[in-house]
């Protein structure tokens, strides 16, 4: 479904130009970097003193000294993309179609960022072996639709989208604090899926 998407806008240029669809995720990577470390690991240390450790925060600080860079591969303009897919958002009518609810967020971007989200956001550590196999998944569906990127670059798409999430969420939990669902709020949900998915190997 998400290839399909991807495919029909692949390098349509008219949504290129179009301001409607902006970059998907920041265009001041910087002021992410410095607000992070300063103000967001701490919160975040502190909030998850249970589980996240030495390990979780080499990743979160490697997620942050990437952070310029993955912002500018995950907003590289190729097609349109969703934006939110998670799985909460999407729909399976009687007859077996599929569909994309809350395009709120949609923007111009790099297709990878759609992939990443959707496998962050639904894969827990006990899952993640199906992580690869998903992904080439997603490129067949994608090259069956007649657009063939490089099956490496979007693994790469897939990698730093998972540690843009990671920054953004570390973000959220200085300005969205008590913001989810239910008793736990997305953040605690989400970030462990996302640095499970970082220390993982594909």
């Amino acid at each position: 479904m998400l290839a399909a998407v991807h495919a029909a806008f692949w390098d349509d240029r008219t949504l290129a130009d179009n301001d409607t669809f902006r970059a998907v995720v920041t265009t001041t990577p910087g002021l992410y970097q410095t607000v992070g470390r300063k103000r967001c690991l701490p919160l975040a240390q502190d909030r998850w003193a249970g589980w996240i450790g030495a390990a979780e925060t080499a990743l979160l600080h490697d997620a942050l000294d990437q952070f310029p860079a993955d912002v500018a591969l995950v907003n590289e303009p190729r097609t349109l993309i969703h934006g939110d897919p998670r799985s909460d958002n999407i729909l399976y009518r009687d007859d077996g179609q599929v569909v994309l609810l809350d395009w709120a967020l949609a923007g111009y971007a790099n297709p990878a960022f759609d992939v990443g989200y959707l496998l962050s956001s639904c894969l827990g550590p006990e899952r993640l072996e199906s992580r690869p196999a998903l992904t080439e998944r997603y490129h067949a569906a994608l090259t069956a639709n007649g657009v063939s990127p490089d099956a490496e670059v979007l693994r790469q798409g897939v990698e730093a989208t998972y540690r843009t999430l990671a920054v953004q969420i570390l973000m959220s939990i200085a300005v969205l604090r008590g913001e989810g669902y239910g008793d736990d709020t997305m953040d605690d949900l989400w970030m462990p899926r996302i640095l499970a998915g970082l220390a993982a190997d594909w």
